[in-house]
């Protein structure tokens, strides 16, 4: 299934789309600081190894010189300030997910997509717990063998911890909790 992208979602004059915000105005709207909202949407520079390393934005801006949100940048933040608020989730694993999710699905706004809003909430009021292979491109029997193998680890898991949570199954077998 082929998904739009948002211009082809919403049109290219859809006034949602338009500048209209700046960091700072924004900002006070969603009652965060400047300096967050500024690293999702521009990115940052930190440390690494003695070195200055800049890190990629959360939200990528529909205005082409990068000043000022749209309405559609605006809900993105108050989601992505409410994953970080209300639920205590770490920037590293919100970037992790939002990656995953973006190359897995070709969803391009995960943040505000209703139908992955709509699964993450199927998946949450469930009470899910789910596994997801890691491993690159198996097929079939090679699947089968993984699974198989991490069958041991995914029942101990499962024995000891209630959901929602979603594991990862490596190529060797390892199970890990995200």
């Amino acid at each position: 299934m082929a998904f739009k992208t948002t211009e082809a979602r919403y049109g290219l004059d859809d006034p949602r789309l338009s500048p209209a915000y700046s960091v700072a105005e924004a900002a006070h709207y969603l009652r965060m600081p400047e300096g967050t909202l500024r690293s999702w949407v521009a990115g940052r520079w930190y440390p690494v190894a003695g070195k200055s390393k800049r890190s990629r934005p959360l939200i990528h801006l529909d205005d082409s010189h990068r000043q000022y949100l749209s309405f559609i940048n605006l809900v993105e933040a108050h989601v992505l300030a409410a994953i970080r608020r209300r639920h205590g989730v770490k920037l590293p694993k919100v970037r992790a997910a939002l990656d995953y999710v973006k190359r897995q699905f070709t969803i391009e706004r995960p943040l505000i997509d209703q139908t992955f809003q709509t699964e993450i909430a199927a998946l949450r009021a469930s009470n899910a717990r789910v596994f997801v292979l890691t491993a690159g491109n198996l097929r079939g029997i090679e699947i089968a063998a993984v699974f198989l193998s991490a069958l041991p680890r995914i029942c101990g898991i499962l024995n000891s911890l209630p959901g929602p949570f979603i594991a990862h199954v490596s190529q060797s077998g390892h199970v890990t909790i995200k």
